[in-house]
């Protein structure tokens, strides 16, 4: 799911060049998938880096899915609630989504090289120039309102 997200990331922003979900060990570290991808502007591979955390706000709708989390739009507002009755009525279902949380948790983890890489996008001269284009933008807009 992870390199999933990488690739569909790269298939949007640049132009995917290696994907392999197949772990191999390089020096003291397990690589357990790697997707290469070519982007026309450096500052594009933050999405690419970034890409797995997608998996994270999957993970919250499904907590909201299960009545665990309930989020407000209009007002900002967070309610958890965790209640006896899921582990009273604990079957093969809350077995399925216990699995499904732990694996969308995991997949929207970020390693230390998609840090490096959404780093290096960000500081870099298109990342600095997106960087005070949106800042600009928002200024304008939130000025006129």
């Amino acid at each position: 799911m992870h390199e999933l997200a990488h690739y569909a990331a790269a298939q949007l922003f640049g132009k995917p060049e290696g994907f392999t979900i197949f772990p191999k060990r390089e020096g003291n570290t397990v690589v357990f998938g790697r997707v290469t991808a070519r982007v026309r502007y450096r500052v594009l591979s933050v999405f690419i880096s970034a890409a797995p955390l997608i998996w994270w706000l999957a993970f919250v709708l499904l907590m909201e899915h299960l009545n665990i989390v309930r989020i407000s739009w209009s007002v900002p507002d967070i309610h958890f609630t965790l209640s006896q009755e899921i582990f009273k009525a604990f079957s093969l279902d809350t077995l399925f989504y216990l699995w499904l949380s732990v694996q969308l948790l995991w997949a929207g983890r970020l390693s230390v090289q998609d840090i490096k890489s959404l780093l290096a996008g960000i500081f870099c001269i298109s990342g600095v120039v997106a960087v005070l284009f949106v800042f600009f933008v928002y200024q304008v807009f939130m000025l006129d309102f």
